[in-house]
């Protein structure tokens, strides 16, 4: 009778081992998917597959990429990253377009971040289904002192960005004919110009 006891007892023991380590394992890579993706949150579902097989792919799997911001613009969806740490960061965006109710995957684009200037850009040209242009330009927030951000165009047209605080990123989209940025402005809260850059 001591015997069987003692044997349940060690069965008991195993299992219980058995038990913790399954919960260890499955707790290790719940926290890993958190430390993977920040604001996973803004990622709409119709966008969630192709963020996960176009770009978090792209960068190392135990680095981290935060979805900064996510536009929907009726037939584009723009979502936009940044990948890595404060010393080595990457950011872009993930385009993809919609006709009625079907999403394809149009582009990623991304680059390095140098943290040189108070601000830095990735502008992009392409196209959405076979008619529409877009513009997409996104920038990266170096000055957290920067307040707003006014975009020029060769075509006349101008964008205000009213950044809120602690925004790392700001994106302006345009469809239609290719566009260029003539000039970017970035002011302080008290409209004093932080940089200018002229193209």
């Amino acid at each position: 009778m001591r015997k069987i006891t003692s044997q349940f007892e060690i069965l008991k023991k195993v299992s219980l081992i058995l038990i913790l380590s399954i919960i260890s394992v499955l707790l290790i890579s719940c926290s890993s998917d958190e430390k993977q993706l920040k604001n996973e949150q803004l990622l709409i579902e119709e966008v969630r597959t192709y963020f996960f097989d176009k770009v978090i792919p792209i960068f190392d799997k135990n680095s981290t990429t935060e979805i900064t911001e996510a536009v929907d613009l009726g037939n584009a969806h723009v979502t936009t990253f940044v990948n890595g740490t404060n010393e080595d960061e990457t950011f872009g965006f993930l385009l993809i377009s919609k006709e009625k109710d079907n999403y394809e995957f149009s582009d990623v684009e991304y680059t390095k971040l140098t943290k040189e200037d108070p601000f830095e850009l990735v502008n992009y040209t392409g196209n959405i289904g076979i008619k529409h242009g877009i513009n997409v330009t996104l920038g990266y927030i170096n000055n957290p002192d920067i307040s707003n951000v006014y975009i020029y165009y060769d075509n006349g047209k101008m964008s205000v960005i009213y950044l809120e605080e602690g925004q790392k990123t700001f994106t302006d989209i345009l469809f239609g004919e290719v566009v260029k940025i003539e000039s970017i402005i970035a002011l302080s809260s008290n409209e004093e110009i932080i940089h200018e850059v002229h193209y």
